[in-house]
């Protein structure tokens, strides 16, 4: 079976728009987020929704 959705867009996007980048690793973010915590770095606050 095949789904097909109603109007489908396709673009051509030139290749220097795009950044295609690993994945950053376990250690690499633990490392961002020790150096955040430690420069005193809040996350913003959710609105919560009502």
């Amino acid at each position: 079976d095949q789904i097909t959705r109603k109007d489908a867009h396709n673009f051509t996007v030139p290749k220097r728009c795009v950044s295609v980048r690993e994945p950053y690793s376990a250690e690499r973010r633990k490392a961002a987020s020790e150096r955040a915590k430690a420069a005193g770095y809040q996350p913003p606050v959710r609105k919560s929704s009502s």
